[in-house]
């Protein structure tokens, strides 16, 4: 199955998904008193695609200008790129609030990825002699520098991976200090009839 057709079942996948839960009642009552409905799947799945697109438009105009064409143009084609940037975006978000540099970062390598794209393509399409040469000189230079970010976003990730690796330690080294107690108050709880489980 190529990458296209495994994207349209997947949409086709997520659709039924969104039209089940948008025909489930949306009320609910606790304790006999009316309390207004939880905002349904289907609304918080729109609230999540709005969210995509206006993060889209503030830190990539270019592309949202894009998007916004695709969708009067080829509207399936349009939700398929959407959702694809959704779990970017999502990354981009975690970023943002974990590791604002990290975060600049990739927005940075996300700029110039397209660059290179457009780039690529007018290297492409440029005639023979001087002009292809430009082209391929800029393209080349573009791929440098996105070649040093993509290795200090790496080497940022590594020394993510390398605090998180620490605070486990930590953690793990405070639980085994702590045996004793915590496997007394576990029977406690169990002996209770219940408690989160340790």
């Amino acid at each position: 199955m190529d990458a296209r057709s495994c994207g349209r079942t997947r949409w086709l996948a997520w659709l039924s998904f969104l039209v089940l839960v948008a025909v489930q009642p949306a009320l609910a009552q606790r304790g006999g008193r009316d309390r207004p409905a939880p905002p349904s799947r289907l609304e918080a799945a729109q609230e999540q695609r709005d969210e995509v697109v206006q993060f889209i438009q503030e830190n990539f105009p270019e592309k949202a200008r894009m998007l916004k064409e695709l969708r009067q143009r080829d509207p399936e084609e349009f939700r398929r790129r959407r959702q694809q940037l959704a779990e970017e975006v999502r990354h981009l978000r975690e970023l943002r609030r974990d590791n604002p540099e990290l975060f600049r970062l990739q927005l940075d390598e996300m700029r110039l990825r397209d660059e290179t794209n457009l780039l690529a393509r007018e290297a492409r399409r440029a005639e023979g002699g001087k002009g292809r040469e430009e082209a391929v000189k800029r393209l080349r230079e573009a791929l440098e520098r996105s070649f040093e970010l993509r290795s200090r976003i790496k080497q940022g990730e590594v020394e993510d991976l390398r605090k998180r690796l620490a605070d486990l330690e930590a953690s793990l080294k405070r639980r085994l200090e702590r045996r004793a107690q915590m496997v007394e108050e576990r029977q406690r709880q169990l002996l209770e009839g219940g408690g989160e489980d340790w």
